[in-house]
């Protein structure tokens, strides 16, 4: 049987679709990696075997002991690898493959990664990494619960971050950095957050539909969390949807099916199963502003007119105020830490809430719109620490 080598290079990552370029000869390289020996092929193994591969820097890595490997299997696991595994920033979607081909089929020889950094510049980027990942979390209240810390991060990074068009970036540490990035970007960086601030994650994936998002664990139980499919916030200061915060494996499918039902009998690649207690009874998931907490205990936001405390370790909730001009069925308010104080936009008013010791609120009203004046929509602060309010005739 003839044998010839030749090359293939490869883009392999979530978004956008694999990329597949003309083979041409190449010569495959025979050094494996010192850290793990080839072994059978296992999507595991050949995993385990790549990342080893990739933290040496190997400039080629063989594939010849893997029997049975095929390009399909090698492009899924490479993929896979990188949108699940955010310690490899550093290591591109595109690789170059020498393969052998027998008869009609091609088999893996060698695989050429594409590094993004190597030697000296990887260990700054992980050094400045790591700080910017330090930084990022030096506001959220020390010792503050879980769903305290998913609920800031998950508000922040919508509003801190936006959807990479151009689908180029997929790396955690390119979005940090430069505030852009799709599905895999945030997914990968969500991780990388709420792992810093003690709080479990996991990166999910859907090839079959080009997405990734994240799962996380509050008090015991597993929850999906979607920060690009609530990245659509809408265009007034702090809005940020909450459709797709804290779901259950059942809630997501329907939430999904609902809004585009190309995701109906989707399946994707979870770590843990999301079926254990359901918070969609707290209204979590209709709140459309930024939640806020100030001791990291109790989480106030904002329902369809209402503005609500939330114990994080018990779940119970109690109302502070309901919002009387509110439109019917819309929530407006946009909840905003400022000190020791939330400030929080009513439809036609700012008003501050100031906990006491004994966990209940004062309010103060201030800015107060009158009839005919439109309603407040947004609220944010100023590098000053002034509110900053947006006033719509309606909100869309």
């Amino acid at each position: 049987m003839r044998r010839r080598l030749f090359l293939r290079l490869v883009a392999a990552c979530l978004l956008p679709a694999l990329l597949a370029l003309p083979c041409v000869f190449f010569a495959a390289c025979v050094t494996p990696p010192t850290t793990l020996a080839a072994a059978p092929t296992d999507d595991e193994n050949l995993a385990d075997y790549l990342r080893a591969a990739f933290a040496e820097e190997q400039p080629c890595i063989p594939l010849a002991d893997f029997g049975g490997l095929t390009e399909a299997t090698l492009e899924r696991v490479y993929a896979h690898l990188l949108a699940t595994d955010p310690s490899l920033f550093f290591v591109t979607p595109t690789y170059t493959l020498s393969c052998r081909a027998e008869g009609d089929e091609t088999v893996p020889v060698s695989l050429t990664p594409t590094y993004r950094y190597r030697g000296a510049a990887l260990a700054a980027a992980r050094a400045d990494f790591a700080e910017r990942v330090s930084a990022y979390l030096a506001d959220l209240p020390g010792g503050a619960a879980p769903l305290a810390r998913v609920a800031d991060l998950h508000d922040r990074m919508i509003l801190d971050f936006d959807y990479d068009e151009s689908e180029e970036v997929v790396d955690p540490y390119t979005l940090l950095v430069g505030g852009r990035g799709v599905c895999q970007a945030y997914s990968l960086l969500f991780t990388v957050l709420c792992r810093a601030a003690g709080v479990a994650a996991e990166p999910v994936t859907c090839f079959e539909r080009s997405h990734a998002w994240n799962q996380i664990e509050i008090n015991g139980d597993w929850y999906h969390v979607d920060l690009t499919w609530d990245e659509t916030a809408l265009p007034y200061p702090g809005r940020v949807p909450h459709t797709y915060f804290l779901l259950t494996d059942r809630e997501l499918a329907a939430r999904r099916s609902l809004d585009d039902t190309a995701w109906e009998g989707a399946v994707w690649d979870a770590p843990h199963a999301c079926d254990g207690r359901s918070l969609s009874g707290l209204g979590l998931w209709t709140s459309a502003g930024r939640m806020a907490t100030l001791d990291g205990e109790t989480l106030y936001y904002a329902a369809v007119g209402t503005v609500w405390a939330l114990d994080c370790r018990t779940m119970a909730r109690r109302r502070v105020l309901r919002d009387e001009n509110a439109p019917a069925g819309v929530s407006l308010s946009v909840l905003c830490p400022d000190g020791g104080r939330i400030l929080c936009n009513l439809a036609r008013a700012l008003l501050t809430i100031t906990p006491d010791a004994a966990g209940r609120e004062s309010l103060s009203l201030s800015h107060e719109l009158s009839e005919g004046e439109g309603v407040y929509a947004g609220l944010s602060l100023t590098p000053g620490g002034y509110p900053l309010l947006a006033t719509v005739a309606y909100p869309d």
